[in-house]
């Protein structure tokens, strides 16, 4: 129909300036603004597009059902001579070149200039979801874990604080002692710790030989003092250990010479300390007065 065909003309004008806005196209296809005709329009030089095909009702419609129908049809037609117009005015553009000699800056200045067509941008889909698992939202900032996933255990505990000793008491004296075994029943391991110069340890009679004393708690350690009988150790050596599995090792010799050793000892935690005789200096065993712990 010729509204229809002076609408398009008009929408389709040579100078965007010409051209409706969206609105009045609107009101121009419903027929409430009268069709505005530039003073010349030149017909684009290229085919139009089809037109849309109109639905047509299978029934009369009800009261107020045309201006619907209207409606529908000129967001249809303001549709397709959007993507027209858009599509010729990106073909009437001459193709960009180097301006003319001579021209002067405001020429150059008044020339439009070459309109992208928009594109729609689509939003980025996420991965999907499996059924039934919520997606895992990364903390700002962080790296996203996997679902389920735990920190990674601490590789050993915070070994428990170890008592200080400042009055400097043998923690030996009275503590439950065990032995590698003992001459007889006078010479028990416990004669080792119990405060009686008198008395002694004498192990048995062949190599090795030890000797352990619980402290009953963890210490700061920073001396252990051995009393030797005339059968004492040429080579052993001194342990400490929190937990009687795993020793530390803070004096070793294999040139003893008996006497009264004090092993001084850098405040080492300990809960434990052991004698371990290797080499004896005669054909008996190791025989010990005292093992003071301080």
């Amino acid at each position: 129909p010729q509204p229809l065909r002076d609408v398009v003309e008009v929408a389709l004008a040579k100078d965007p300036a010409d051209r409706p806005t969206a609105r009045e196209l609107l009101d121009m296809l419903l027929g409430d603004q009268p069709v505005m005709r530039p003073a010349t329009v030149t017909q684009p030089a290229v085919t139009p597009p089809n037109p849309v095909p109109v639905p047509v009702p299978a029934a009369p419609p009800r009261q107020g059902a045309p201006r619907l129908i209207a409606a529908l049809v000129a967001l249809l037609v303001l549709a397709g001579l959007t993507i027209a117009g858009l599509t010729l005015t990106g073909d009437d553009q001459p193709a960009a070149g180097p301006p003319p000699s001579g021209a002067g800056a405001g020429t150059a200045a008044s020339a439009p200039p070459a309109r992208t067509p928009d594109r729609e941008l689509q939003p980025t889909r996420a991965a999907d979801t499996p059924a039934g698992e919520k997606p895992t939202k990364p903390s700002p900032g962080a790296p996203g874990k996997p679902k389920g996933s735990k920190p990674p255990a601490p590789s050993s505990k915070a070994a428990p604080a170890a008592s200080a000793n400042p009055t400097g008491r043998n923690l030996a004296l009275g503590r439950p002692v065990t032995a590698s075994g003992s001459e007889g029943g006078a010479w028990v391991a416990a004669n080792a710790v119990d405060g009686n110069p008198g008395s002694r340890w004498s192990s048995g009679w062949s190599d090795p030989q030890w000797l352990i004393v619980d402290l009953g708690s963890r210490w700061r350690v920073s001396q252990v003092r051995l009393l030797w009988e005339h059968a004492y150790a040429v080579a052993y050596r001194v342990e400490l250990s929190t937990d009687r599995k795993t020793w530390k090792r803070v004096y070793s010799t294999t040139s003893g010479q008996g006497g009264t050793v004090s092993v001084d000892v850098d405040e080492v935690a300990a809960r434990y300390v052991r004698l371990y005789g290797t080499e004896r200096s005669g054909e008996y065993g190791y025989s010990l007065f005292e093992l003071e712990v301080r």
